[in-house]
């Protein structure tokens, strides 16, 4: 059925999914939040994402064809992750060996604050996340919170991480 897309729907099409993917993240998350509290629903959150990083950042890679462990393959990976696709990031390159993520727009975090809920606590599931995906590329990246809610932020972001491969 993809064949008598256009490139153009293709495109658009992944953006739906991406989209549609974030979309029930969210329901899943308010629907736990609502029913055992946000500290339940982080924790859950937390393991969740932190599972499927390491299968994410492998399917990814292999789809990718990307054969390194350094931050290049790294900073490649994570760029076509679906949730990078929802979000308006910004990477910093530090040399070979370090690289600097932040999130400049964060969709759920802005959807929370419109419908009047406070910022989601998300550092526990950002560093779960980025470590678990970071390791699977090369166990040797390190992987460091530069602030993340419930830290305060920047107006010019939500969150920052540091990566750094270690030698």
């Amino acid at each position: 059925m993809f064949e008598e897309f256009s490139k153009e729907k293709l495109f658009d099409l992944l953006k739906a999914y991406a989209r549609i993917l974030q979309i029930l993240d969210g329901f899943w998350f308010l629907t736990v939040e609502d029913k055992f509290g946000v500290d339940v629903a982080t924790e859950i959150d937390r393991i969740a994402w932190e599972n499927m990083a390491s299968r994410e950042a492998k399917i990814l890679r292999e789809t990718l064809g990307l054969k390194g462990e350094n931050i290049e393959t790294l900073t490649k990976t994570l760029e076509n992750s679906p949730f990078m696709r929802i979000v308006k990031f910004e990477f910093e390159k530090k040399g070979e060996n370090e690289a600097v993520l932040r999130i400049v727009e964060c969709k759920p975090q802005m959807a929370r604050v419109r419908s009047g809920r406070p910022v989601f606590p998300c550092k526990p599931v950002g560093l779960g996340y980025f470590k678990r995906f970071a390791e699977t590329i090369n166990p040797k990246i390190r992987v460091e919170c530069l602030g993340c809610p419930p830290d305060p932020h920047p107006k010019e972001y939500w969150c920052a991480w540091r990566f750094r491969l270690e030698e």
